[in-house]
Parts: structure tokens; C-alpha cells; sequence
């Protein structure tokens, strides 16, 4: 009779699994409406201020859209720190969508009073919503974290699939009415707030990598976002060579698929971008393997990209086709496992009651060392006309920052108590 309550503690686990398995799903869902919401939104509100009744120039309208990229910056990292120390990350996430709902649906009434109040109520929204579901959906993996990786891919692949419906759905849409244009994108939001209204409540997890809420493990998770902050401001660099290299191509292309030279590296980057997450995201929910080895291998494949692209010639550019495609390819496998391993190795080893803040910290991080490492890093990357001297030196920094991932895995990672995989 002692064991009695064995039964009882296997049901209330199997209850628990079965709670992840259905918050994963609807997460996922959630995202894409979401997502929907906010690209239709973003793209139809140039239409809508530089059009009747308003008529703003261009300058004011994209004022507004500076407002909204440092607005959500700031309140990602104010609704995560909320979502964790006050309302809990569900009830977060829900404000955050009712936000953006009414903030899409005041849009409708042209005033230019409801612009600036509909733009805060999104503001607000997007920073309450995005850290906390990102957190939540990490603790969906609390008793499977070798498959968040792959739960992240998908759920990465759900906000493309969003910003595609939104960007070319709703915006087609608003090109005809922008009234209807928005109510779909609100009723794609009343989506979102259905699905995270079904979210089951999943206890925070008090034993495993990221239970100890350490100063080391703050600090090893920002040293993470320090060096992905490094590598995206090289790989920046490197995508306008990238562009240069597209150009010089592009009669191999259907020209009628693409309206400019830009065009051409941009649709071929997201297009394979996405084809690359669904292979990732296939591959890691059987193979697993730590994120910081993800990490390292991103790095490293992404290095070899850069030394590749250099090696295309200016002058026959248009004879290495195949091999651009090739080079595409693996780029875009890069760059996927390198992002979504970032957001792997914030669910799995940052403390676990502060994860939506450290989610919502990741832009505001970003932007500051953006400019910070944009004040000392040599001219010759941002004057130099050689594009070649570029693309090696993105790849030498690249490989570096590889290796140092590899060493924070080798040093660090494998001393932490638990499961490393």
C-alpha cells in the first residue's frame, strides 16, 4: 500500500506530456495568426497613410514605422519581464494579442488621433505577445529538451508562413479596401487569442539545465547573443556582396519572377530559407544533438559559404550558376541553424523564471551592440571596394566565432548537470 501513489504521479506526468504536446500545437497556430496580423498590418499602413483621406509624405509616414521598430524593441523586454515576475507568460501573451487586435481594428476609423493610439496598442501588443509565447513554448520542451531545436525550427517556419499570408494576402487586399484588408487582419488575431485562450497550464520545471537561476548562466546567454550580434553584422556585410554576386546573374533567372537586382538575392534567400527550416526541422526531431553544436556548425558552414562566394569571379560571374545556387543553398542552411539554435540555447539553459525577459531582451541586446561594435570595427569593411576582402573577412571573423561557440560547449555546456543533447 505504500506505493499507492506511483499511479497517481504517472497519470499527473502523462497529463503534463499531454499538456506540452497540445500548447506546441497551438503555439504553432497562434504564431501564424499572429504573424498574419502583423505583416498584413505593416504592409498595408504605408497604403493607408500616403493615400485619402490622409496623404502624408513619405517622410512622416516612415516616422511612423521608426516608432514602431524601437517602440516594440522596448516593450519586448518590458512585457517579458511582466509576463515572468507578474501576470505569468499566458496571460501576458493574451493582453499582448487583444492589444494588437484593437490597435488593427481603430485603424479602421480614419482619424489621425486613432493611427498613433491603433500604432501603441500594436506596440504594446507585439512586446507582450512575442517574449512570453517564446517562453512559453520553451517550457512546453521542459521534459523533452532535445527536441526544442526542432519545435523552434517549426515554430520559425510558422512565422514565415504568417509574414507570407500577411505580406501578400492582406496587402493584396488592402490594395482593393483597406477596411476589409484590416478586419481580416484583426480576425486573423482573434485566431492567436483563441488558440493562446486554449494554452494549459504548465508547471515551470524545478530540476534540469536551466532550473538554477545562475549569474553564469546569464552571462553565458549573453555571451551567445554577443556573438550571434557579431556574426549578423558580418553577415550583413556579406549579403550586399551577396546581392552584387545575384545581380551579376541574373539573366540566368526568369526575369518576370523579379522587379530589381535586389529582388533577385532576397527571394531566392526566402525561398530557401524556409525550404532549408523544413529540412532542419525534419532532421533534428530525430537526430538530436546540442545546440551549441548547431551553433558552431551554423557558424562554420556559413564561414565556408563566404570563402566560396569570393571565389565567383566578377567577370564571368554568369558562368557559376550552379554553383551560386549551391553556395545559396548552404547559406541559407547557415544562417537557419544559426538563429534558431540562438532561441534553443536561451529555452534550454537560461533560467528558467526569467526566459520571457531574456527573449525579449534579444533585439534591445542587438541594437546596443550593433552600435557598439559598429564604432570599432575597421574601416576598411564598411569603405573598401573589394568586395573579396570582405567576404574573407566575414569569413575569418565567422570561423572565429565558431570556434568560440564550440569552446563555451566544450568548457561549460558539458558540466552542467543533466542531459547535454
Amino acid at each position: 500500500m505504500a506505493h499507492q501513489p506511483l499511479p497517481d504521479r504517472v497519470v499527473t506526468a502523462s497529463a503534463i506530456h499531454d499538456n506540452q504536446s497540445t500548447n506546441q500545437l497551438l503555439i504553432v497556430f497562434a504564431r501564424i495568426f499572429e504573424r498574419t496580423a502583423y505583416y498584413g498590418f505593416t504592409g498595408c499602413i504605408a497604403i493607408y497613410l500616403l493615400n485619402p483621406p490622409f496623404n502624408w509624405d513619405s517622410l512622416k509616414a516612415l516616422g511612423i514605422f521608426s516608432i514602431l521598430a524601437t517602440g516594440i524593441m522596448i516593450t519586448n523586454l518590458v512585457g517579458g519581464l511582466l509576463g515572468d515576475l507578474v501576470t505569468g507568460r499566458k496571460t501576458a501573451a493574451l493582453i499582448g494579442a487583444i492589444c494588437q487586435t484593437s490597435g488593427i481594428i481603430l485603424l479602421c476609423f480614419p482619424f489621425d488621433e486613432s493611427i498613433y493610439i491603433a500604432v501603441g496598442l500594436i506596440i504594446l501588443g507585439t512586446g507582450f505577445f512575442s517574449p512570453n509565447i517564446l517562453a512559453f513554448f520553451a517550457q512546453c520542451y521542459q521534459t523533452s529538451p532535445a527536441k526544442m531545436d526542432a519545435g523552434f525550427m517549426w515554430l520559425s517556419i510558422a512565422a514565415n508562413v504568417g509574414a507570407f499570408l500577411g505580406s501578400f494576402f492582406i496587402v493584396w487586399l488592402g490594395l482593393e479596401n483597406l477596411t476589409i484588408a484590416f478586419l481580416i487582419a484583426a480576425a486573423a488575431n482573434l485566431g492567436a487569442i483563441l488558440c493562446i485562450s486554449f494554452l494549459k497550464k504548465i508547471p515551470l520545471n524545478t530540476s534540469g539545465n536551466n532550473a538554477a537561476e545562475t549569474p553564469s548562466k546569464f552571462i553565458l546567454v549573453y555571451a551567445v547573443l554577443a556573438i550571434s550580434t557579431i556574426f549578423w553584422m558580418f553577415y550583413e556585410l556579406s549579403f550586399y556582396e551577396f546581392q552584387i554576386k545575384a545581380s551579376l546573374i541574373k539573366d540566368q533567372f526568369n526575369s518576370s519572377i523579379f522587379h530589381d537586382d535586389n529582388s533577385i538575392a532576397h527571394t531566392l534567400n526566402s525561398f530557401l530559407v524556409v525550404g532549408s527550416g523544413i529540412i532542419l526541422a525534419i532532421i533534428w526531431t530525430f537526430v538530436n544533438s546540442n545546440s551549441f553544436v548547431k551553433l558552431s556548425l551554423g557558424l562554420l558552414i556559413t564561414s565556408t559559404c563566404f570563402i566560396l562566394l569570393a571565389l565567383i569571379p566578377g567577370n564571368n560571374a554568369s558562368s557559376y550558376f550552379t554553383f551560386f545556387i549551391a553556395i545559396s543553398t548552404f547559406l541559407a542552411l547557415g544562417e537557419t541553424s544559426i538563429s534558431v539554435s540562438v532561441q534553443g540555447i536561451i529555452g534550454r539553459y537560461a533560467p528558467a523564471k526569467f526566459l520571457a525577459t531574456l527573449f525579449g531582451s534579444v533585439s534591445l541586446v542587438h541594437v546596443i551592440l550593433n552600435y557598439a561594435i559598429g564604432m570599432i570595427i575597421p574601416a576598411v569593411f564598411y569603405e573598401t571596394d573589394s568586395g573579396y576582402l570582405t567576404l574573407i573577412g566575414s569569413a575569418v571573423i565567422t570561423l572565429i566565432l565558431s570556434l568560440v561557440i564550440f569552446i563555451l560547449y566544450r568548457k561549460f555546456i558539458k558540466g552542467i548537470p543533466g542531459p547535454v543533447n
